[in-house]
């Protein structure tokens, strides 16, 4: 599949513009790299059209996702990982874990070929450079990712508090929390990484199925997102009485509108 879509956030950046696309988060941040500056950039050339540079070249991306041995680094912080550890303390990328088996076949295939992972990454460089990629996507490894391509790292955020919290209450501070702490791992290590295009924040968020609305008014009235649901429904209807007329139904009081 193809590494690189909107889901991007390129990495020093200057202003934002963020909005949700398809089945996940889109933050899309212009950087205002200098032309010559070493950090990969968007540039719009005289026709109109958006170009990667890096040191006053522009370049297009084609990428890969999921370039991983299926080994313990899942390319997405341990965050997918995880679901297995608990029941197979060998666990690693869990797209490759056999549970079954206990193992991952393709970790050890690749051990065996190679010998090292050290030297199973720098053969999957050649071999991506020698096919004409350049890029890596999301759940790549860690160690792939230092091997002089350009990639774009998954951070999966959303995605972690939904697993948590199936009822996603996003009002809550605890996942605002969140967001700052998985940024703070995967983002400050990468900071002045010149091959990093950007981040995916997430991917398929599991969001179709939730009415938001409907959910966060049948939270406890204590719980962030019945307040923040309350809000804007106050902020909508001048009254009480206008919802009621609205939405054709009787609440007593803003409380008991879910």
């Amino acid at each position: 599949s193809v590494a690189l879509d909107l889901q991007l956030i390129p990495a020093r950046s200057r202003m934002s513009v963020v909005s949700v696309l398809g089945c996940g988060f889109v933050v899309l941040s212009l950087c205002a790299c200098a032309s010559g500056s070493p950090y990969v950039s968007l540039v719009q050339d005289d026709n109109g059209v958006w170009w990667f540079q890096q040191n006053g070249v522009k370049f297009i991306t084609k990428g890969v996702n999921h370039v991983n041995n299926g080994g313990m680094d899942d390319g997405v912080g341990g965050r997918e990982s995880a679901e297995c550890h608990p029941l197979f303390p060998l666990c690693g990328d869990t797209l490759a874990f056999a549970p079954a088996l206990k193992y991952a076949p393709y970790y050890n295939t690749t051990l065996d070929r190679y010998g090292s992972e050290d030297a199973w990454a720098q053969n999957t460089k050649q071999r991506l450079q020698s096919w004409g990629f350049n890029s890596l996507g999301g759940w790549s490894a860690t160690l792939m990712e230092q091997q002089g391509l350009y990639y774009a790292h998954l951070l999966d955020i959303g995605t972690t508090w939904l697993r948590s919290n199936w009822l996603p209450d996003l009002f809550d501070p605890q996942f605002e929390k969140q967001c700052l702490d998985i940024a703070q791992k995967e983002c400050s290590p990468r900071a002045n990484d010149t091959h990093l295009i950007g981040y995916q924040t997430d991917n398929e968020i599991a969001w179709a199925s939730v009415h938001f609305l409907k959910t966060y008014l049948s939270f406890n009235s204590s719980a962030s997102g019945n307040q923040g649901a309350l809000q804007f429904l106050q902020k909508r209807y001048p009254s009480l009485e206008a919802l009621n007329a609205a939405w054709n139904i009787k609440a007593p009081s803003w409380q008991l509108v879910g």
